[in-house]
């Protein structure tokens, strides 16, 4: 037994043909293992059915809130993926299941969302939406994609949750967007950092992950003309 990524990665060959037996079944044992670090990678993100434990945990304090949606909780599932990524090219028919998943929480996620009142509950079904988008990346296999959207939507999510910060504590620590409609009481340069957090939530994170992927693309040596 080992816990080494490495050592990991180098027996997953070896297991490519083992089955378990369940009575008269056979299992595949790579879909196996596959399905259950799906399952770490959908409730870890807060994807499909999983995301209620996400809206609950809003309950914390702003700091840790935005720990939670940029750097801890929310990703540790895509780390383990992208370590053991070679697992799923064993199983290429479990991706299916990131495809479908990702497509529901992004649609059930934004439904969810204009029923909130609660702006930080409101914040974290853009998380699992936001997400939902990077489990669609890895059903079709574009991995570098999905990691940079990943990596721009941890950051967009730590600075959406600084500004919305600040305006809790313009408001005395409430949150209801009820209360913060009817009384308003921002300045200039929070409406400003709030409207840029809605522009990196819509369509920037896309663009940036295109360009990113496109410029490392042309400065590889193995793509550019001199290495022809």
């Amino acid at each position: 037994m080992t816990t080494n990524g490495l050592e990991i990665e180098a027996l997953l060959p070896l297991i490519a043909f083992e089955y378990v037996v369940c009575g008269p079944l056979y299992v595949h044992l790579s879909s196996l293992l596959a399905l259950g670090l799906t399952s770490a990678v959908f409730l870890k993100s807060a994807q499909t059915f999983f995301y209620p434990w996400l809206l609950d945990a809003m309950e914390a304090p702003v700091p840790i809130s935005a720990q939670l949606h940029s750097s801890t909780l929310v990703i540790i599932g895509f780390y383990l993926f992208f370590r053991q990524k070679m697992l799923f090219e064993l199983a290429p028919n479990l991706l299916t299941l990131f495809i479908w998943g990702g497509t529901l929480t992004v649609i059930g996620a934004s439904v969810l969302a204009f029923f909130q009142h609660d702006g930080k509950r409101l914040l974290a079904c853009s998380t699992a939406s936001q997400l939902g988008y990077v489990v669609v990346g890895l059903g079709v296999r574009a991995w570098e994609e999905s990691l940079l959207l990943l990596i721009f939507c941890c950051c967009n999510k730590a600075y959406t949750f600084v500004w919305f910060g600040a305006l809790m504590q313009t408001h005395h620590g409430v949150s209801d967007f009820r209360f913060l409609a009817a009384h308003p009481r921002t300045t200039w340069i929070t409406h400003a950092g709030l409207g840029l957090a809605i522009a990196n939530a819509t369509i920037v994170p896309g663009a940036f992950a295109w360009h990113v992927k496109a410029l490392l693309t042309t400065s590889s040596p193995l793509t550019s003309p001199s290495a022809q």
